[in-house]
């Protein structure tokens, strides 16, 4: 039985061709970059890692996708995943249009468009993988500037 792999948004099956670098999830409709590769360890190992993120238990999927990192250091879906990871990105479905939303749930003060695991993903992918980790990128960055702008604003909180 072969490996399939997950939606990284709601985590059904994806359908897909070897050659794709985007598809979308027929479950819920959620356009995303995917592996490179149709190996069952390399699959195995996103699955997991993504599993591990969408229960926000980020610092294990990271370490997941570190290794997929070390032993193919030329799949830039693994670069993305660090990505999600550091800034605690899970994909929330929004009640109105059913669309699968970035929530940020960790609070970083340095851009995700200058971190070096997006930078890497960009750099290591095909054109059409590039414009979707840009495009996800720039949605993400101006969620986190929101809740910094937000942040800057509070009181400091005291005991």
């Amino acid at each position: 039985m072969a490996v399939v792999l997950k939606c990284k948004m709601c985590g059904g099956d994806l359908s897909y061709s070897g050659n794709d670098r985007i598809c979308i999830c027929e479950f819920c409709g959620s356009s995303q970059a995917i592996p490179s590769t149709d190996d069952e360890k390399r699959i195995t190992l996103f699955n997991r890692a993504n599993a591990l993120r969408m229960r926000a238990e980020y610092d294990q999927a990271f370490r997941i996708y570190d290794a997929i990192v070390a032993e193919f250091p030329e799949e830039a879906d693994a670069y993305w995943g660090q990505c999600l990871c550091r800034y605690g990105i899970e994909y929330v479905e929004d009640p109105v249009s059913r669309e699968r939303k970035p929530t940020c749930h960790r609070t970083v003060i340095t851009s995700i468009l200058k971190d070096d695991s997006f930078l890497s993903a960009c750099e290591k992918t095909d054109t059409a993988g590039r414009i979707y980790y840009q495009q996800e990128a720039e949605i993400i960055d101006r969620i986190q500037q929101e809740i910094l702008r937000i942040a800057e604003r509070e009181a400091p909180y005291q005991h």
